[in-house]
């Protein structure tokens, strides 16, 4: 199953959080190569092009790219973007 992630302030980070970019384009995400989820509240402030942005949820990724090879990648979220949280959410939480 796909998950279409939308580009709309949404906010993404591969490793070690270091560098959270901007989504550019929509993607969709293959639900049968995660392998644990994790959802939560966070309140993380980054500036980007000298405007602060807050970011109030994320959603943890753990992907199995190969065999027995994961890496992990987390979803940003800002107060606009929360819809799309939520949705991101009840999917993966049906799923299981």
């Amino acid at each position: 199953m796909f998950i279409k992630i939308e580009r709309n302030n949404i906010f993404s980070s591969e490793g070690n959080n270091s560098l959270i970019q901007s989504i550019e384009e929509e993607y969709y995400l293959n639900t049968n190569n995660l392998i644990q989820i994790e959802f939560s509240e966070c309140f993380i402030k980054k500036t980007f092009l000298n405007k602060v942005i807050k970011f109030e949820n994320l959603i943890k990724l753990y992907v199995l790219v190969d065999d027995g090879i994961w890496n992990f990648m987390t979803l940003y979220f800002t107060n606009k973007s929360y819809e799309q949280f939520q949705r991101i959410k009840k999917i993966i939480q049906n799923k299981e």
